[in-house]
């Protein structure tokens, strides 16, 4: 269900989808969030040349709040609570603020964890720029 606001204007419609792009782009802004990982269905999408940069998002509205899960790989050398608490923070604040829902929740699933791009001590807890 999309998010349907009335303005003085016109009616404004924030969609499941631009709330996924957010979150998305949230997470990934976050020091030890190596990528977001797709589902088997999200996966088949992108390989039929379906363009999904949400991928790895889900998203549930109940009416006045919105629930988010995110499957997430960690970087090698990060504490994952520290990475996975710094997301649901930054998560719930840029869903906020960029939209007219409360987050009731941010819910974090770790699928994997990255070996190639390990963070060095003392960056896996942070804002990556």
């Amino acid at each position: 269900m999309d998010k349907e606001i009335t303005a003085k204007w016109g009616d404004v419609h924030i969609s499941q989808r631009a709330i996924s792009l957010l979150a998305a782009k949230a997470a990934r802004t976050v020091t030890g969030v190596a990528d977001l990982e797709a589902t088997f269905a999200e996966t088949a999408a992108l390989k039929m040349g379906r363009h999904k940069p949400a991928y790895g998002v889900e998203i549930m509205i109940h009416e006045q709040e919105v629930e988010i899960t995110l499957r997430l790989v960690i970087c090698y050398g990060c504490r994952i609570p520290d990475v996975a608490l710094a997301v649901q923070q930054k998560v719930k604040h840029e869903v906020e603020q960029m939209t007219a829902y409360q987050v009731s929740a941010v819910h974090i699933d770790v699928q994997g964890i990255d070996f190639d791009h390990p963070v060095t001590s003392g960056d896996g807890d942070g804002e990556r720029g």
